[in-house]
């Protein structure tokens, strides 16, 4: 059976329904293909920072975001041992799918498949959107062009989708995308172990927190009224198979090194199995080399979760795609190309920000290296001085201004501040003043070490 509408999506989450669902406003006919519903419960997309709260509005679905407990997220807190920094979001900062400024920032924390519930109520009932429950097994090509995929519907038939252009967003499986020639491997960072903690009280209510523990850094926010997520980071080195590993990492190393208020509640929830867990995986945005087809989500780029940007990453893909695409421009293969390398071009300063940011971040909150060390440091106290050293990175983590310059610029401030302390402060004229200056080396060769590999993406988009 053969069935023909403007755009395929393959996929039904939270980038896949925003997606369908903009599009379909703007008058597409759109076949969306999902092989789970309902949605499962599960330990990702929980954080939503203000700038995917922001996409969401600028696709008019902000209403999806009420009645699902969703807690609000006034910003950040860091905290190592007694050493706290409060960060709130920025009072106004700019969002580029609104008009004007957005004058309450806050984002929201919330159970994953409540929100993807809601956003498929609105598929569902969108006259210009049909949806087709089966699995995508291949490819329709035409003339080394895709043209739509082969489904196998839950009742066992086959079906063709035909489109002009097809969206791949289902998500980390790229089986289909390699079909293609995708170029790439993500690469495997870490585990992640998500606890549902009840009766949980976190030091800064309303905020997301990083925990600096050895030898990972642990994300908690609330996701219900009741109810808190602690995502607990597991190096990948450490190889934890089996489920009593897991215990005694999270009851005997990690779990210690938290606030008290934390100990009891994250006990009981490791007891009574409250947990699951989660590969931490990356992977670089790799378009796919034939033409008719564009990735949205994470079946075009992951990072690592510790700054809870994967969902804004998403919800801005979905912003660019239906602002990228026209009827016009599915019309013939010249204005497609155009479409989408618009989409690229215009998602890629929030996307290469929020992935420098986490990974960045991880690597300077997580690895036991000395430069490393004076890195974290740096960082602590680049806060600490308020104003724009707390503005600045807040608007980039919220989404909301994203720039990797202004990235670049900001981690630069901190390690050249991180130097300079370590040659002058008081606490260290008691050293020799060799010494201090190793120490100021190290932090440079560290900070140097950390951003490398992220400056060929930001140079690139000079070329976009």
């Amino acid at each position: 059976m053969e069935i023909q509408v403007d755009v395929v999506m393959v996929g039904a989450g939270v980038a896949g329904c925003s997606a369908a669902l903009g599009l379909a406003k703007k008058g597409f006919r759109v076949g969306i293909v999902e092989k789970v519903d309902p949605m499962p419960e599960s330990i990702k997309g929980e954080l939503l920072q203000p700038g995917g709260v922001a996409s969401l509005q600028a696709l008019g679905l902000e209403d999806c975001l009420e009645g699902l407990d969703a807690q609000p997220v006034f910003g950040f807190a860091v905290v190592e041992g007694e050493r706290q920094r409060v960060l709130p979001y920025p009072a106004l900062c700019e969002h580029s799918h609104t008009s004007g400024q957005v004058s309450k920032v806050l984002g929201r924390s919330f159970r994953h498949h409540r929100l993807v519930h809601k956003l498929r109520e609105k598929v569902w009932s969108h006259p210009n959107i049909t949806w087709f429950s089966g699995v995508v097994s291949d490819w329709v090509l035409e003339q080394q062009r895709v043209v739509g995929v082969v489904c196998k519907s839950s009742e066992g038939e086959t079906l063709k989708l035909e489109a002009p252009l097809t969206v791949m967003a289902g998500g980390r499986s790229r089986k289909l995308l390699q079909k293609l020639g995708v170029p790439g491997k993500p690469e495997k960072v870490a585990r992640s172990i998500g606890v549902e903690v009840k009766g949980a009280v976190l030091p800064h209510p309303n905020h997301g927190h990083v925990f600096l523990v050895h030898p990972s850094p642990v994300l908690g926010y609330q996701i219900a009224s009741d109810c808190t997520r602690l995502l607990i980071d597991v190096p990948q080195e450490l190889q934890l198979s089996q489920k009593s590993g897991l215990m005694h990492y999270v009851t005997d190393t990690v779990g210690p090194q938290l606030p008290a208020s934390l100990h009891a509640p994250l006990q009981e929830a490791m007891e009574q199995g409250h947990f699951q867990t989660m590969q931490s995986l990356v992977q670089a945005p790799m378009a796919s080399p034939v033409d008719g087809v564009v990735s949205l989500g994470d079946a075009l780029s992951m990072r690592h979760p510790l700054t809870g940007g994967g969902m804004t990453v998403a919800l801005n893909d979905a912003c660019c795609l239906v602002n990228a695409v026209s009827k016009e421009s599915l019309l013939h293969l010249r204005g497609l190309r155009r479409a989408i390398r618009s989409f690229y071009r215009k998602r890629e300063p929030l996307a290469a920000t929020v992935d420098m940011l986490s990974g960045a971040l991880y690597r300077i909150f997580r690895e036991d290296q000395e430069g490393a060390g004076y890195m974290r440091d740096a960082v602590m106290q680049y806060w600490q001085r308020g104003g724009s050293a707390v503005d600045g990175p807040m608007s980039l983590l919220a989404g909301l201004s994203p720039s990797p310059y202004r990235l670049l610029r900001h981690y630069g401030a901190v390690a050249w501040y991180g130097a300079l302390h370590q040659l002058s402060t008081s606490e260290q004229t008691t050293q020799p003043s060799m010494q201090r200056l190793g120490h100021s080396l190290s932090l440079g060769w560290e900070a140097v070490r950390t951003m490398a590999p992220h400056l060929p993406r930001a140079v690139k988009l000079f070329t976009l």
